[in-house]
This record gives C-alpha cells, sequence and structure tokens, in this order.
C-alpha cells in the first residue's frame, strides 16, 4: 500500500463505459493480476473512477470474490437481460434506427437483483466494506434537469465536490444513474432519491466522460497530489476505426470492403448518429488530455504516466505493401460484425465474439487503441500491442521511482 510522502505514487484505475462490452474490462485485470481477488486488485489503487459500464464491473467486483465470478455474472445471458429489458417499442427500432429500446426502472430491479449482497451501501460504506478505507470511488453521471456533469463520490469531502452536506449514493442507484444511456436505449431518465431530493439522471457518458480517466486525473490533483506521481490505468471496452470511402484509396484496401461508403444523410441517420457519438470521440480525447495534464508531451513516442489498453477494431497496414489489410485475429465476417455490432450485445452469440475479439487482442492478433494515433491509425503516444501497454504499466506502477 501507499503512504504519503512526497515520492508516493498515486494510482488510478479508469474504467469505460460501454454496455455489454464492459466485460473486456474484467478480462484486462484478469491478465494484468493473475490468481488477485477482486479486493487485492483493488487494494492496487488509490482512485477508481468509472463510467456506465465501468461502473458495473466495478459493482461487481465489489459484489462478488473473483474476477472469475464477475466474468461469468456479465456472461449470463439471463442476468444481461435482467438490466437490458424490451419496451415494445424496441420491435420497431431496428427499422427506423432510432428509439427507446430498453427500460428504466427495470434496469434497477436489475441491478438490485445481481447485486443482492452490495447494493444498498452507499458509495461511502464501501471503503471499510472491502477493506481498502483510503480508496476513493467516484463515478460518474449527468444530471437531467441541470444539464450538466455529475459526480458520485465516496468521499463526501472532496476538495473538488461543490457542496459540503452531500448524501452519499447507494451503490445500485449510482451504476443506475451512471449507466443510463438516452434516446437510442433506455426510455427515461433515472429517478433517484438522494437525501431529501429526487435526482434524474442520464450515462455519464452525456457530459463527455465515456473515458473517465480526465475525471480521475482532476480529482487526483485536487486533493494536492503531485502530477508527477500519478499514474493512471485506462480501460477501454472496444473501439472502431474505418477506412472511409473519399479519404482512403481504394485500390490500397484487400479486400475491398474494408473500405465504408459515407452514409446517405437524412433526419434519422443524424439523430442516430449524434446519439452514438457519445461512446466514440470522448474516450479517444479523454486520454491525451489526462496524458498532457500530467506533462506528458506532444512529441511522437514520448512517455506517458497514463496507459491505455482497449482492443480497436480497425484495419492494420501492411508496411512491405502499403496496403490495408484485416487484424490477423479476425476473420472479415468477424470484423464487419464487430464493427457494427452495437454497446447493447445481449445476444449470448454477440457476446460470444467479443470474448473472441478480446482474446486475440490479448494474443496481440488485433492492435490496441493507444493514446494518440498516426494517420495510418499507428501509436504515435502509446501502444500498439496490448502485452507491450500491460509491461509498461507493470514498470511505471512500481512503488519506488
Amino acid at each position: 500500500m501507499t503512504s504519503e510522502n512526497s515520492n508516493t505514487l498515486y494510482k488510478i484505475l479508469s474504467l469505460d463505459g460501454g454496455g455489454s462490452w464492459a466485460f473486456i474490462e474484467i478480462l484486462t485485470l484478469m491478465k494484468l493480476f493473475p490468481s488477485m481477488k477482486n479486493k487485492e486488485i483493488l487494494k492496487q489503487f488509490d482512485m477508481v473512477v468509472t463510467n456506465s459500464g465501468g461502473s458495473i464491473v466495478l459493482a461487481g467486483m465489489i459484489e462478488k470474490e473473483t474476477p472469475e465470478e464477475v466474468f461469468q455474472l456479465l456472461m449470463n445471458e439471463e442476468k444481461r437481460r435482467k438490466i437490458f429489458v424490451s419496451t415494445f417499442f424496441s420491435f420497431f427500432t431496428k427499422f427506423i434506427r432510432i428509439g427507446h429500446r430498453y427500460k428504466t426502472t427495470q434496469k434497477l430491479l436489475g441491478l438490485q437483483s445481481v447485486l443482492s449482497n452490495t447494493h444498498a451501501l452507499t458509495l461511502d460504506q464501501i471503503p471499510g466494506y472491502i477493506q481498502h478505507p483510503n480508496l476513493k470511488l467516484l463515478i460518474v453521471g449527468f444530471d437531467y434537469d441541470r444539464s450538466r456533469a455529475s459526480f458520485f463520490r465516496s468521499d463526501l469531502k472532496s476538495p473538488s465536490s461543490s457542496g459540503n452536506s452531500q448524501t452519499a449514493m447507494r451503490l445500485a442507484d449510482a451504476v443506475h444513474a451512471s449507466s443510463n444511456a438516452p434516446v437510442n436505449y433506455f426510455n427515461g431518465p433515472t429517478v433517484v432519491q438522494q437525501g431529501s431530493k429526487t435526482k434524474r439522471f442520464w450515462d455519464g457518458a452525456i457530459g463527455g466522460h465515456n473515458n473517465p480517466c480526465l475525471v480521475g486525473c482532476i480529482e487526483a490533483l485536487s486533493y494536492g497530489k503531485d502530477a508527477k506521481n500519478i499514474r493512471i490505468l485506462s480501460l477501454g471496452t472496444g473501439a472502431t476505426q474505418s477506412l472511409i470511402q473519399g479519404l482512403h484509396s481504394p485500390e490500397l484496401a484487400e479486400p475491398k470492403e474494408l473500405l465504408q461508403k459515407r452514409e446517405k444523410g437524412n433526419f434519422f441517420s443524424y439523430l442516430t448518429k449524434l446519439s452514438t457519438s457519445i461512446l466514440n470521440e470522448p474516450q479517444d480525447a479523454a486520454s491525451y488530455m489526462a496524458h498532457m495534464v500530467l506533462g506528458g508531451k506532444a512529441a511522437n513516442q514520448s512517455l506517458s504516466q497514463l496507459v491505455r489498453l482497449n482492443p480497436i477494431v480497425r484495419p492494420v497496414l501492411d508496411k512491405d505493401s502499403q496496403t490495408w489489410k484485416l487484424p490477423k485475429g479476425l476473420s472479415y465476417a468477424q470484423y464487419r460484425r464487430l464493427q457494427n455490432l452495437d454497446m447493447d450485445a445481449v445476444k449470448q452469440e454477440e457476446v460470444n465474439l467479443i470474448q473472441e475479439l478480446t482474446n486475440a487482442w490479448l494474443r496481440g492478433e488485433v492492435p490496441n487503441q493507444a493514446i494518440r494515433m498516426s494517420g495510418t491509425f499507428e501509436a504515435q503516444i502509446g501502444h500498439d500491442l496490448a502485452s507491450e501497454a500491460i509491461d509498461y504499466w507493470k514498470k511505471i506502477s512500481q512503488e519506488n521511482h
């Protein structure tokens, strides 16, 4: 454990949102910390900051004893369907491509069922519950009525808090609020009773915090932590990057289908694009901004105090032939399916495909998302391979430096 001195590292675990894809994060933690139980993993960090699906992963780690149990929980289709309970309208969304699919109120009941032992714990009780009293928990939401980001903390006296007399959220309520993606997903804002007040929330991604690493970085700085001592492990839930017609040469793609046509715009496609963009650019930009806030350099191949681990489904440039090809760990059918698979993967066949992606990524057969990429998608800052990022984290997270 860490102690308070000028050379003590302050380590932050950041977990992206991403719906059902979030089990990628628990598989990554199993790779990073083999044979460790959940409490032991959490004790490797001074702060955990999460959004949406990442909040569900954190709650699973608090509820269950081992990462394997969390993984099995997230892989259970029956459990997933308790959280993603379809509305009648969901039948029509596949035709018009816009509209809510799931019941907000049923999600809370599902979370309470899945978190049977811990759902009623308030966030300020959890550090003591997991025997890590100094751990700071920070879950991100979006205040529906005030139209701004909202932060649910275990430390009610955080210097970043805007009020001196907050009431701690219950675990299930905080996760419920954080994971309530609107428009194409859940059919209304989360309604939460916080002390004497009734509040409404949307997913924290609405505030631009689907990747909450920058939130954790600012929170640590508000405690007076020295930027040079902060280390952030940022885990993602999968990303995509495509070759676009008009931006890339078709003769340099093998197969040619790697080059995607630009969609023709209409009201529904514009609305769909807007509602799903909360999952894209924020997670790409946040890592780089946190890197710079911590004193990182903009120069290519500069070192960072943030490690980004996230599989990215994208073409790979063959340097010999200068052609774009599939990542060697995926067939074209898998690649195309993953490119089009939404965050609310509920069917077992969809979740199994995401697991295949994760395994290929951890084997080095699918690229890792870098902190900053070049025009050919290669790492300028960060790592192209998961193994490189894992090794680098082990190096920079040591106690003595």
